[in-house]
């Protein structure tokens, strides 16, 4: 009896240290099991953070190409700003010889013309001069040589010369010849008035 009740107390215990033992690896899975999970949340919460810094590197780097994507825009911009207002300048200088240029050709044309209206107003007076001067000469030569001829044909070239000289004959003129004809019809009337006064002395008919 003895025997199998020690054998019984030795099977108790060992059934006890198996359970324990039991217990034990029990807790000890369960602490393998919510390690193993940790480390399985850890290395998820590592990937999570890895792909966030990438993806915040990718972003950095996109952010950062479309900076320089800006700024080389606002390079051309500026660029095509300066080249326009260069262009603009030049246009606008271009612009201002021409009308310069212009300018200076419609003020020597201006300049030349009324130099030639001068010319011409000149030459026309002249003309009048010597036209007058020349009807002077004529007239006077012309009276002259009345002396030389017969009584008939000097009192005909008298009146001829009379009646071209008269003064309402020249109303239309210009003054100068106005005046040459007051001052001919003067010298014609008084050539006129000796010639008849001759012809009278020598007895001769007028």
């Amino acid at each position: 009896m003895a025997g199998f009740e020690d054998e019984e107390l030795e099977d108790g215990a060992r059934a006890g240290g198996d359970g324990a033992a039991a217990a034990v690896e029990t807790r000890e899975e369960a602490a393998r099991r919510e390690g193993g999970a940790a480390r399985r949340e850890d290395a998820a919460a590592a990937a999570r953070a890895q792909e966030e810094a990438r993806a915040a590197e990718e972003a950095a780097e996109e952010a950062a190409k479309a900076e320089e994507r800006l700024a080389a825009q606002e390079r051309l911009a500026a660029e095509a700003a300066a080249k326009a207002e260069e262009l603009r300048l030049a246009a606008a200088a271009a612009a201002r010889a021409e009308a310069e240029r212009l300018a200076a050709e419609a003020r020597i044309a201006a300049e030349e013309a009324a130099a030639a209206e001068a010319a011409r107003i000149e030459a026309e007076a002249q003309a009048k001069r010597d036209a007058i001067a020349l009807a002077r000469q004529t007239t006077k030569d012309a009276l002259t040589r009345s002396i030389r001829l017969s009584g008939p044909k000097r009192k005909k070239l008298l009146r001829d010369l009379q009646v071209q000289w008269h003064p309402d004959k020249q109303l239309d003129s210009g003054e100068a010849t106005r005046e040459l004809a007051s001052e001919l019809s003067q010298l014609i009337n008084e050539a006129m008035a000796k010639a008849k006064a001759n012809a009278k002395a020598r007895g001769e008919e007028w």
